[in-house]
């Protein structure tokens, strides 16, 4: 009897367990995206139907692969479209459903803004209850752990506060002299390899730029605080991690990728204006600007404008769309014209606001100033050293991974002065 009581308890735990499982699944799969939508589509948001458990993920991937090949050419492209060539879905579900619309990813529901009012509330946003999406803290988290990235609430506060001032301006400038040393590396491998080729070299340079970028941060870690002179407790290993990911991977894989345009133009006015090297910088970045989207997740529910974003929902804010979008930016969007930004970012628009190659708002990448004075002194003393020009082996095909880069490289023709 005790044997039969003890099985059919075991029974009776087994089913219970089965079916809480089925219930959890059946909610995170059927009835949350469900119940999110449902609030969305009753304010009116509209957008393209998703498939059981994948979403939009296929209709996306067939889009992108089908771009990514005529994306793909022999030297510099007519036109700099980069969100067609890496997004396109996007430029279609926008001229069906307008400027905010509902998509998925799997199970994710995400509302995709472009809308210049809405855009300016999302990033000024301050609350820390719209933060960085949940799933990416979770695909992430063996390699970037509860670091600045993906981190939220106090804890993220906690390590920005943190880390900011070690990358404000004046702790920046007293970095120069590491950047011109990384330089100079750099600088020296390239006339190896000129002199051996006979004055002209074809260099592919990215694993230079990684290098050069690599360095740079590495001294900067090392010349940080030591623990005992870092306040808040954060530990002299986590803190520079964090400084790492936060300075340093965006500009390894996004050096190269300015290349290509900026080269001519700026080859032949940085030399005399550095200011002309400056407007350069910020076209290339307007162009191919490091992160092709803003991602935010609402952690509570909220509201911007007239839409309330119930907990759970994520908010993508496209930056290829914004930068080149002809409104903003006039019928040559799509084309390399620096001279744009001859009287700053305020003269180069109508609404400076969507310009955010670094992000903006409480979020905005820490690592800006570093990278941008990084990339003013790389260029000055490239161009002071050496001629160079677009090789006829570079091959034009814009690639999303970490952020966006050049596909198969960036092959520079190099001739020593």
């Amino acid at each position: 009897m005790e044997i039969q009581l003890l099985s059919k308890l075991l029974v009776s735990f087994v089913f219970v367990g089965v079916l809480g499982l089925f219930f959890r699944v059946y909610n995170a799969v059927v009835a949350e995206p469900g119940r999110l939508r449902s609030t969305l589509r009753k304010q009116g948001l509209r957008g393209p139907l998703p498939t059981f458990l994948l979403g939009n993920i296929l209709d996306m991937k067939k889009a992108r692969d089908v771009a990514a090949k005529a994306g793909t050419v022999n030297g510099p492209p007519d036109s700099h479209n980069c969100g067609a060539a890496l997004l396109p879905f996007f430029d279609e579900w926008r001229k069906k459903y307008g400027d905010v619309f509902l998509f998925s990813l799997g199970n994710t529901q995400i509302v995709h803004v472009t809308q210049p009012e809405m855009v300016r509330e999302i990033i000024t946003c301050t609350s820390l209850d719209l933060g960085k999406p949940t799933y990416q803290a979770k695909e992430r988290r063996s390699l970037l752990g509860q670091g600045i990235l993906t981190s939220n609430g106090p804890i993220w506060a906690h390590q920005r506060k943190i880390l900011a001032p070690e990358l404000y301006m004046d702790k920046v400038k007293g970095m120069i002299s590491l950047i011109q040393d990384s330089t100079i590396t750099l600088l020296n491998s390239w006339r190896n390899i000129v002199e051996r080729e006979g004055g002209l070299a074809d260099i592919n340079i990215d694993k230079y730029m990684r290098s050069f970028s690599g360095d740079v941060i590495s001294g900067a870690c090392l010349e940080a605080p030591t623990d005992e002179e870092q306040p808040g407790g954060m530990g002299a290993r986590e803190r520079d991690q964090n400084f790492d990911f936060e300075c340093g991977e965006g500009k390894k894989r996004s050096f190269s990728n300015m290349v290509p345009n900026a080269v001519g133009f700026t080859s032949r006015m940085a030399r005399t204006n550095p200011g002309r090297a400056k407007m350069a910088i910020n076209e290339s970045l307007r162009l191919y600007p490091p992160v092709s989207v803003v991602s935010r997740e609402a952690l509570k529910d909220l509201k911007f404008r007239s839409i309330n974003f119930p907990k759970g929902v994520n908010l993508w804010t496209l930056v290829t769309t914004l930068h080149t979008d002809p409104e903003n930016w006039g019928p040559d969007s799509y084309q390399y014209n620096p001279e744009r930004f001859a009287n700053g970012i305020t003269g180069a628009c109508k609404l400076p606001h969507l310009y955010m190659p670094f992000g903006v708002g409480p979020r905005v990448c820490l690592g800006q100033n570093l990278a941008l004075v990084e990339l003013k002194i790389l260029i000055s003393m490239i161009l002071s050293k050496f001629s160079i020009s677009l090789s006829p082996n570079y091959v034009h095909s814009p690639a999303l991974n970490l952020v966006i880069e050049p596909g198969h490289g960036v092959n520079l023709l190099i001739k020593q002065l």
